[in-house]
């Protein structure tokens, strides 16, 4: 297991300011400022992983949020996981309104995010990007502008 530290406020409200759902008038979720990372060498382990979760999610040990497996289709910087957002039950009385955020992440990856510096580079595109997705921009294309 990975002690990831807890999201940055900041981040926090830029997820929040920037996303389309909130913009539209839904309630705003912040699904992620508690999290830590589990990781697995291998897939058959991180499989094994994932089923633990479903029975603890079917004994009523925790309550699975929301799924999101990203090794069919990676994100846009190209980051695969299983990525699951939690509670804890109705039993726990405080502890079940907070969410917090789990990933399954293979070694491999940590590899490119940490020793070649993928994720310092995405950190700046992901915030460039999430801008320009919730603004809907589409820049007129200049038919004067011609290339050098």
């Amino acid at each position: 297991i990975t002690r990831t530290a807890a999201k940055n406020l900041y981040r926090i409200l830029e997820k929040l300011a920037l996303d389309p759902k909130v913009a539209a008038g839904e309630e705003a979720h912040a699904w992620d400022a508690a999290r830590t990372m589990v990781q697995y060498d291998t897939m058959d382990a991180m499989a094994k992983g994932v089923e633990h979760i479903l029975e603890d999610h079917r004994s009523g040990r925790v309550e699975v949020v929301r799924t999101k497996e990203r090794f069919s289709e990676p994100t846009s910087g190209g980051w695969s996981d299983v990525l699951l957002n939690l509670r804890f039950p109705s039993s726990c009385k405080e502890l079940s309104k907070l969410p917090f955020e789990l990933q399954l992440a293979h070694t491999q990856m940590l590899v490119i995010r940490k020793e070649m510096g993928g994720h310092h580079g995405y950190a700046k595109y992901r915030s460039a990007k999430e801008i320009v997705e919730f603004l809907s921009y589409d820049a007129p294309v200049d038919s004067t502008v011609r290339a050098v």
